[in-house]
């Protein structure tokens, strides 16, 4: 101890530099530069809390002296007063437990003479009347109101530096209170990382890597890129139609309106018209006799001008080969509906969709996780603040309490 009090009085020599402390040293500092005038203010007080247990002794002896009392004219109501006053007042003493701070002493003796002082004007008058006959009891009243005026004079007065002392306890009790809750936060920062999860996305990822590159994955994919180029080409052929179909349509919409509603006669099929010119190339099969008679209705009936019939005369034969396209459109529908086929056997987005699933849950995880670090953070760098003003108020008050030039580490 004596090691450590010599360490503290060498950072207060005489040399006029800046004294470099630790808030911890802060209270040992204080208690020991004020040594003398806190001991003795100290004893002071714990005299002064002695006393106040004598007095109370006393006091509570002195009620005796008016347990049992008796009227020198015998008047009831007045030995009723007293008797009632008696039981109170002992019920008062017996149940008062002071502090032993003095500061917080002083309030509660504060409260107990006030309370055992509040009289109604009928007690007073009666305790006036057995003042007369009693003892000790007034005065020892009288002593232990001057003895807590004189409590009050010492904590005014006397107390300062003791007072200074519990102001630097205070605030050194709260920086420690502080750097305990920054080191929680901390621990909690470790506890809260991402990087197990972040671990567990990367495992998930390598599993979806090597799902993709697995035999079955590449099946799959073949099929879909075959599926795409059939439906490709089927629309190819679809569209080429479409604009054969172009070429000849003003030409049969107007022989399909003549038969249907001038009655003009046509030995083909209209229906099979209809289709072609709705394009409904999966309900034809060979449409040529039909646009042969097409043609030769249109010219014998004069329903085209000599350069619309030329046209449409030339769209005729471009559907020469229509058998073929319209076999091709019917392979490549085939073709289609048995890769659609052996996609459905291969049943592969249910484990894709697990993986993605499980990468989703771990990432909103994660983003949770980095909410609550973002807002222990918070929390932490507050706490910083508050230690960092909590130590520039305790080196405030240690160089006004002391005047050297404290810095406090």
């Amino acid at each position: 101890m004596k090691q450590f009090f010599s360490k503290i009085k060498e950072k207060f020599s005489s040399e006029p530099e800046e004294k470099k402390i630790e808030w911890s040293e802060a209270v040992d500092i204080y208690r020991e530069r004020k040594s003398e005038e806190i001991t003795s203010t100290e004893e002071e007080a714990e005299e002064l809390v002695e006393k106040t247990g004598e007095l109370m002794d006393r006091l509570d002896s002195d009620l005796e002296e008016i347990s049992g009392y008796t009227d020198e004219e015998d008047l009831n109501v007045v030995e009723d007063v007293a008797e009632n006053f008696y039981t109170s007042r002992k019920n008062l003493v017996k149940n008062f437990e002071p502090s032993e701070g003095i500061e917080n002493h002083y309030g509660d003796l504060n409260e107990f003479v006030e309370e055992f002082n509040d009289v109604s004007m009928k007690e007073g008058a009666v305790m006036k009347r057995v003042e007369k006959s009693s003892g000790q009891l007034s005065g020892t009243l009288q002593e232990l109101m001057e003895h807590r005026d004189r409590i009050g004079e010492f904590l005014s007065e006397d107390y300062d530096e003791v007072k200074k002392l519990g102001e630097i306890q205070e605030i050194a009790g709260e920086i420690k209170d502080i750097q305990e809750k920054i080191q929680e936060l901390s621990q909690k920062l470790e506890e809260t990382g991402t990087e197990d999860l972040e671990d567990q996305i990367r495992g998930i990822e390598q599993e979806i890597e090597d799902f993709h590159e697995s035999e079955e994955w590449q099946n799959k994919k073949s099929l879909e890129n075959e599926l795409e180029l059939l439906e490709e080409k089927k629309s190819q052929r679809k569209k080429n139609l479409s604009r054969k179909v172009s070429s000849i349509e003003r030409g049969l919409k107007k022989l399909v309106y003549q038969v249907e509603n001038q009655g003009k006669s046509f030995e083909g099929d209209l229906e099979t018209l209809k289709q072609l010119l709705d394009e409904n190339f999966h309900e034809l099969e060979d449409p040529m006799p039909e646009l042969r008679e097409s043609s030769k209705v249109l010219e014998e009936e004069e329903i085209l001008d000599e350069r619309q019939l030329e046209k449409f005369r030339n769209g005729v034969k471009e559907f020469e080969n229509i058998s073929s396209d319209l076999e091709e459109i019917e392979e490549f529908s085939e073709n289609i509906e048995k890769v659609e086929n052996k996609l459905k056997e291969i049943n592969l987005e249910d484990k894709e969709n697990q993986l993605e699933k499980r990468r989703r849950s771990l990432k909103e995880r994660i983003k949770e996780k980095k909410s609550q670090i973002a807002d222990i953070e918070s929390r932490k760098e507050d706490r910083e603040w508050e230690l960092e003003e909590k130590k520039k108020n305790l080196e405030k008050k240690m160089d006004e309490y002391l005047k050297p030039d404290i810095s406090i580490d």
